[in-house]
């Protein structure tokens, strides 16, 4: 469900789907202007645990780069399975989407990033605390 939600945000796909019952679409590269594609993008896991390997399994066609955010996880593990450990803040810069697969806990209900003004797409997939200001 997170790669379908992160591949209709990407794409556009409901607001396209809007556009077209008004009859107000765009086509070709008007109607794509701000669309961006997986392929080769950088995306993030803020938690990175059983969903998260299963997720990184279907994202593997698309050769992303991955940054993870998981404080209880040696940074051995998450390079062990080629995800590049990151800051929150870091990961807000430089990631196209970010997939919060994290838990809520009391240890990290304080944990509120501040996100940059760079707009980025962000598939919530399991409920965490994590938010922006």
């Amino acid at each position: 469900m997170a790669l379908s939600l992160a591949l209709a945000s990407t794409r556009g796909v409901v607001h396209a789907s809007r556009q077209m019952g008004r009859r107000t679409e765009r086509w070709l590269h008007d109607g794509n202007r701000h669309n961006v594609t997986l392929l080769g993008a950088t995306v993030g896991f803020i938690g990175c645990g059983g969903i998260s390997r299963s997720l990184q399994r279907l994202l593997e066609p698309f050769a992303t780069s991955i940054l993870g955010y998981d404080p209880p996880l040696p940074a051995s593990v998450l390079t062990d399975r080629q995800i590049r450990p990151s800051s929150l803040e870091t990961m807000f810069d430089e990631a196209s989407v970010i997939f919060v697969l994290a838990v809520p806990t009391p240890d990290n209900d304080s944990e509120r990033p501040s996100m940059s003004t760079r707009p980025s797409p962000s598939i919530e997939r399991a409920r965490c605390a994590i938010s922006t200001p």
